[in-house]
């Protein structure tokens, strides 16, 4: 379904022409080149597995999806930020993909992109620090600002540490800066949602043993009680009075 949270209208889209798998990620961007809108869905597969279908991709007007192949051979979907939309900055989408054994030390993660106008895919090393971190590690990316940024939650020397890096000039690997770093013992995930104008950061977290267990918080006033504790996502939209229905 795609759906104007401003307006309240919806349309139904067309069912994929591969089987769904149990967990996938979408993302929606406009290719100026055919003044179309692009739907993007990504499978999010099982290590063992491999990708046998990496994706595939509904050009809103021709009303039907299509399967895209050439996906960097040896990688993985990984899987963040279920429930979140794809990062779309500089008109391609972003998503964290990983080769090797999760376990192991031959494991990398990498930053998958994949262009709405040309449907290529590349790949953009992440933060040096990030890519040096061992052990149990929850890794995304976002977009804030329409700036790429790359999170992780991991476990130092007994310490839930959340981190967070934007890459300022898209590109250009040596722009990557890290912005904040929060210990919290409780924590076991933190997605960036929004970056306000005065500098702080809003985030949907979940905890352990703790009520409530899924929240959101922003980084100079904590945990925002809402009317529902067990909101379990969110997202952030520009107001806009187009109709569903004028894009098919």
């Amino acid at each position: 379904m795609l759906w104007n949270p401003s307006t309240r209208e919806s349309i139904l889209l067309p069912q994929p022409e591969f089987p769904r798998q149990n967990f996938y990620r979408l993302g929606l961007g406009y290719d100026s080149t055919i003044g179309d809108y692009k739907i993007l869905k990504i499978d999010i597969n099982n290590p063992n597995e491999g990708s046998k279908v990496p994706g595939e991709i509904l050009t809103l007007k021709s009303g039907s999806w299509r399967n895209i192949d050439k996906f960097p051979h040896g990688l993985i979907t990984w899987a963040s930020g279920i429930g979140s939309a794809l990062a779309l900055v500089n008109n391609s989408f972003h998503w964290i993909c990983m080769s090797g054994d999760y376990y192991g030390v031959s494991r990398t993660f990498s930053l998958v992109s994949f262009s709405i106008s040309n449907e290529v895919y590349s790949e953009i090393p992440l933060p040096e620090q990030l890519s040096c971190i061992k052990g149990n590690i929850d890794i995304g990316i976002s977009e804030v600002k329409e700036m790429l940024c790359a999170y992780c939650t991991y476990v130092p020397q007994q310490q839930r540490t959340f981190k967070l890096w934007i890459l300022k000039n898209y590109g250009v690997y040596e722009s990557w800066n890290s912005v904040l770093s929060i210990v919290d013992h409780r924590l076991v995930r933190a997605i960036p949602k929004y970056w306000f104008a005065d500098g702080d950061v809003l985030f949907w977290s979940s905890y352990f043993a703790a009520k409530p267990r899924y929240s959101f918080r922003t980084t100079s006033r904590g945990a925002i009680r809402l009317c529902d504790d067990n909101i379990r996502n969110g997202f952030v939209f520009t107001e806009s009075l187009i109709s569903p229905k004028s894009l098919i």
